[in-house]
Parts: C-alpha cells; structure tokens; sequence
C-alpha cells in the first residue's frame, strides 16, 4: 500500500482515484490490514487521523487510501476485477 500510494504520487495519477486493499470482506480486511497501514504510512503523509470504523486514510495529497471488503475477488476466483479506466498500480 506504501508503494501504491508512493507511485501514484510519483505518477501524477488523480488524486480522485483511490487506493483499495480489498480482501473478500471488510471484516478481514480491517483485521489483516488496517493496523498495519497505520504503523507503516509516515504520519507526515496523512492528512488529519485515519478513520478508524471506516478504515479510511486521508493523505496531504488529497489521494485516499481505504481498506475495503471485496466480494468480487471471491466470486471471480480470486482474481480482482477492475474497471477499464481505472489506474492500475501492482
């Protein structure tokens, strides 16, 4: 995710695209990931405090980094699927 959001900077890429990390549920995603976000991103990169019910994380860029629930990985065997348009960092 720090890479994700390093490179989205270095790249220019809108500040309206956001930065997902989507495990099939929300409930894993908060507890796999969320406090290691929050122990990794440099608090000089964010902006204001991280929402911690929505796991949301607002950086001084204006990108957003959100761990999210993605039951879309699950139902296509765990591949995630992305809209054509979207920005794709690996």
């Amino acid at each position: 995710m720090r890479r994700a959001y390093r490179l989205a900077v270095e790249h220019n890429i809108y500040p309206d695209n956001e930065i997902w990390y989507g495990p099939p549920t929300f409930k894993q995603a908060k507890r796999v990931m969320w406090n290691r976000l929050k122990r990794n991103i440099p608090e000089d990169w964010i902006n204001g405090r991280p929402n911690n019910t929505e796991c949301v994380m607002p950086m001084k860029t204006g990108h957003v980094i959100r761990v999210v629930g993605d039951p879309s990985i699950t139902a296509s065997g765990g591949s995630l699927q992305t809209p054509s348009s979207a920005g794709v960092i690996g």
